[in-house]
């Protein structure tokens, strides 16, 4: 079994083991089977609030458009038959990267984890400290957005399904709330996993939109009401993983 990975909340306080030089220790094979036991009493007796199974990582690059481009680098577990969902990664540190995670419409928790753990983990914990549990304020956004199915358009000679995420306010409205509008350009071989959709009022609009295809995007872009693009994020790659993120602790939702 893999090593169960150490996390720590914002202090950062540590949630597990730490050594005199303040490192996350290697869990011997005693201890990973003594920390696994106790992660499934606690799951059995209902000391463990939630277990949230993922099976894929998502690599991915940001490109903000400015002056000077920046690109950052951006990894997403996902779970590719329950979108309600998802981890996003990114470097902190030379150490750590930043966890985000977030349940809509339910839960939202930033924490650091250990770069050198990350990838042979197999559970990721997250203390209730660290949770913040929080209801969607702006469900009836919905109504001011909607998903728009495109033609097909041709990456390197490649047809690719596409849509728009947008506001259907008038011009005047859009400028004044500042609306963006999301290109998906989908690759047609990842149909077996649902939409990835980070904003929680293009998930809430998901819901009670049925047309749009599976898959994963190819490349997003955020354009503001000027027509001009703001950033782009394209697909870098994408891997079947089996890991899991479980909320630890007696939490009050």
């Amino acid at each position: 079994m893999r090593p169960i990975l150490l996390t720590w909340s914002h202090d950062p306080k540590p949630l597990w083991i730490f050594n005199a030089q303040n490192e996350i220790q290697i869990v011997t094979t005693k201890l990973k089977k003594l920390i696994l036991l106790t992660l499934i009493l606690k799951t059995t007796f209902g000391l463990a609030q939630e277990a949230y199974k993922f099976d894929y990582a998502i690599e991915t690059e940001v490109t903000y458009f400015k002056e000077d481009s920046i690109k950052k680098k951006v990894l997403y577990l996902t779970n590719s038959k329950n979108n309600s969902y998802f981890a996003q990664i990114t470097s902190n540190d030379s150490l750590h990267y930043k966890l985000i995670f977030r349940h809509h419409d339910k839960l939202y928790s930033k924490v650091l984890v250990s770069k050198s753990q990350l990838n042979i983990a197999e559970f990721i914990n997250i203390n209730c400290e660290s949770i913040l549990y929080e209801k969607n304020k702006n469900k009836r956004a919905v109504e001011r957005y909607d998903f728009f199915l495109l033609k097909d358009t041709i990456v390197k000679d490649i047809s690719h399904k596409a849509y728009e995420f947008k506001s259907i306010l008038n011009l005047k409205k859009r400028i004044r709330k500042g609306a963006v509008t999301s290109l998906f350009i989908i690759d047609n071989t990842t149909s077996f996993h649902l939409p990835l959709l980070t904003h929680p009022t293009a998930y809430e609009d998901w819901k009670l939109n049925s047309k749009l295809p599976n898959g994963l995007f190819i490349e997003k872009k955020h354009i503001d009401v000027y027509n001009i693009e703001h950033s782009s994020e394209k697909l870098i790659a994408y891997t079947q993983i089996d890991k899991s993120i479980i909320i630890t602790g007696g939490c009050d939702d």
